[in-house]
């Protein structure tokens, strides 16, 4: 990975930056110095420090600062102005793209790169990072040798090397697997102790299976036997029903005799009576003819002398109303014409006298014809109602005889004598008496009822043992299926400990971990070699302490106090280890070996810088992205002018023509490295701000 071309503007206190690299030279010096001439021979704090960040801020988007609106320029934050750092990078496969970050005077902050333009600056650091598959840490550790930083692996912790390692193998997985393999069995561990649990639960059973069947078949036979005996009982009662039956109906009949009996009798009697009043009845009937008759003639006569009188009484009216009419005219007229009967003026008053004296006269005539009529009909009706009594008299003696209907009595008594003679059919001679066989009956009733109770107790006996016999079989089938499971845990639970400790520090890790070490004291030893400091290196990972592992470490199972062997894989016991990566230096001139920490300070920088070379070179031989451009900060500072002219060497060769490496990016304050390289360039400052120009 080359940068080709970088833009600043207002980052820091570089003011305005635009450069151009060629790939002809890949390494590139950055010196320091100021514009004054008072200030010649001054390096520091010109700027390259910032030049440094601004190569990390745009890959990365990373600052030293968590308030990125402070990296604006103060010059140029209180003008309103903003930041630029824009750069454009070539790919190994020959690509190129370009990233830019920009921050406004508010400290707002927006980035892109090719293909994601308009993107936030989460998407741009993704997009970033999947194409060089460089992480930011990994960045700081190996790509940037930081000033006063370069000791930083060799004083890390074991875990924190280890850590390191790891990622850059592209290992860390493992640890995640680990985890959930510790997970997983604890897991079993739990499954393995609930189930041993429910084992020691489990009731016992109540006894053998074949047992409890045998005893609930011998139950099963004995209740066969009580419901035959059910049986016979019951087809006894049913015969002992029937029996009562029969002398219920035969006491029914015998009442149905007696009743019928009583009603020959009273029909007998009846007839007797009818027969009896026959005659009477013909005589009254006779009576009763005679008497309509009489009463019948006697109407007859009475209203033919009625309509005499009646007629003659009517005559006396009608000659009552014209005397009344001829004296009423001969008063208003003053008389009447006896011959025409009409009024006329020539009668005389005394005549009118007369007319008015007849009209009296006939009055008289009406009202004694009809006193007479009156007393007449009174008579007559005395005579009808009299004969009419003494028809209803009869008529009543009549009915009091009944219909006096022979034939019917006759009938009904034949009909009552052929129920008598079926009721006797009805009627058994001798029998048992009806109490007692309802006492038998009770009996019976009594024995079935008992019976069945001993069927119920009999049945219930053989569902208990049945019962019992399913409970002794599920609970033999459960315990075999919690025997089986807790087996299953067992080994599962063996298996994921043997998976943790693979996937442990004691495990697959540790085998990558040794590898590397191999591979990067190798490396370190040739570094050393080529810069000829007549210093060397070991890895010693681990030591061996005194106590014991408390589980097998090839398949997991714990082990019990003072067991020297797996007694599941008969692998021998092992020590616990402690884990140190300690680096031990030996001088060949001095014949001696000593630590890290007790070496001097140009012994430390030499191994430090050839670590770090190493840990690059590791990391670039995992083949996985783009190499970013290295940064090189004062890293030979501290060294004689002999061993810093082996470093220079290293950096020359070493980094450029063995490792591949595209873009080398040099910081010193000592401008002898422009004696040494082609391409540098210089920061220079010139009050609050900086420029950067090739030199």
């Amino acid at each position: 990975m080359f940068l080709r071309e970088i833009e600043i503007e207002n980052f820091g206190i570089i003011r305005q930056a635009h450069l151009l690299f060629p790939e002809s030279n890949p390494v590139v010096g950055v010196v320091g110095r100021y514009e004054a001439e008072e200030d010649s021979g001054r390096s520091n704090r010109a700027g390259k420090s910032t030049f440094v960040d601004a190569l990390e801020y745009l890959l990365f988007g990373k600052a030293r600062t968590r308030h990125h609106g402070k990296l604006i320029n103060r010059t140029a934050r209180a003008a309103g102005e903003g930041m630029l750092v824009r750069g454009v990078y070539v790919l190994q496969d020959g690509q190129e793209i370009e990233i830019i970050r920009r921050r406004s005077n508010d400290g707002k902050g927006t980035a892109s790169v090719t293909g994601f333009e308009g993107s936030g600056w989460a998407e741009v650091n993704e997009r970033i990072a999947e194409l060089i598959s460089w992480s930011h840490d990994e960045y700081k550790n190996t790509g940037h040798f930081a000033q006063g930083d370069i000791h930083a692996f060799m004083k890390s912790t074991p875990k924190e090397k280890r850590s390191l390692l790891l990622d850059w193998l592209d290992q860390t997985r493992w640890e995640v697997r680990a985890d959930f393999a510790k997970q997983r069995a604890g897991e079993a561990d739990n499954k393995v102790r609930q189930l041993t649990g429910t084992l020691n639960a489990l009731p016992e059973p109540e006894g053998d299976p074949e047992d409890l069947e045998a005893q609930a078949e011998e139950a099963e036979d004995a209740a066969d036997i009580t419901r035959g005996e059910i049986k016979t009982a019951e087809e006894k009662l049913e015969a002992l029903k029937a029996e009562y039956r029969e002398v219920t109906e035969a006491a029914q009949a015998k009442v149905e005799r007696s009743r019928l009996t009583e009603e020959v009798k009273r029909i007998e009697a009846a007839l007797e009576e009818a027969e009896t009043n026959a005659e009477k009845k013909s005589q009254l009937e006779a009576k009763v003819r005679a008497q309509r008759a009489t009463l019948r003639d006697l109407r007859r006569k009475h209203d033919s002398e009625l309509s005499g009188a009646q007629a003659g009484t009517m005559a006396i009216r009608d000659d009552r109303n014209k005397a009344r009419d001829r004296w009423q005219a001969a008063r208003k007229t003053g008389g009447v014409c006896p011959v025409l009967n009409e009024p006329c003026g020539r009668i005389e008053p005394e005549q009118t006298e007369g007319l008015k004296e007849a009209a009296r006269q006939t009055q008289d005539a009406y009202e004694a014809a009809q006193a007479a009529y009156k007393k007449t009909k009174t008579r007559q009706d005395g005579e009808v109602r009299e004969s009419e009594s003494v028809l209803e008299a009869l008529e009543s003696d009549l009915r009091g005889l009944g219909n006096a209907d022979t034939q019917g009595l006759e009938e009904i008594l034949d009909r009552l004598d052929g129920q008598l003679e079926a009721v006797n059919g009805r009627i058994p001679e001798g029998g048992r008496d009806a109490a007692q066989i309802n006492a038998d009956k009770m009996d019976a009733g009594e024995e079935i009822k008992r019976l069945n109770r001993a069927l119920g107790q009999y049945e219930a006996e053989a569902r208990g043992y049945r019962e019992a016999a399913q409970r002794a079989r599920d609970y033999a089938e459960r315990k075999e299926r919690i025997e089986a499971s807790l087996e299953a845990a067992r080994q599962d639970l063996g298996a994921w400990h043997y998976c943790a400790f693979m996937f442990g520090d004691r495990g697959i890790p540790n085998e990558f971990i040794k590898g590397a070490f191999e591979t990067l004291e190798s490396d370190i030893n040739y570094i050393l070699g080529r810069m000829n400091c007549g210093l060397s290196v070991e890895f010693r990972p681990y030591r061996e302490t005194k106590n014991l592992e408390p589980s097998c470490l090839a398949c997991g199972r714990e082990f019990k106090p003072r067991e020297r062997k797996c007694s599941d894989c008969s692998e021998p016991r092992q020590r616990k280890r402690v884990e140190q990566l300690v680096l031990v230096i030996h001088d060949a001139a001095e014949e001696t070996q000593s630590d890290f920490s007790l070496d001097s300070g140009g012994g430390q920088t030499l191994i430090s810088f050839a670590v770090r070379l190493a840990l690059l070179f590791f990391k670039v031989r995992q083949g996985n992205g783009e190499v970013p451009p290295i940064v090189l900060d004062e890293i030979a500072g501290m060294l004689d002018p002999v061993n810093r002219q082996a470093v220079i060497d290293v950096i020359l060769h070493i980094l450029t023509v063995e490792y591949g490496i595209k873009q080398i990016f040099w910081i010193s304050h000592n401008e002898e490295i422009l004696d040494l390289i082609e391409n540098a360039v210089a920061v220079t400052r010139a009050g609050a701000a900086s420029t950067v120009d090739w030199i």
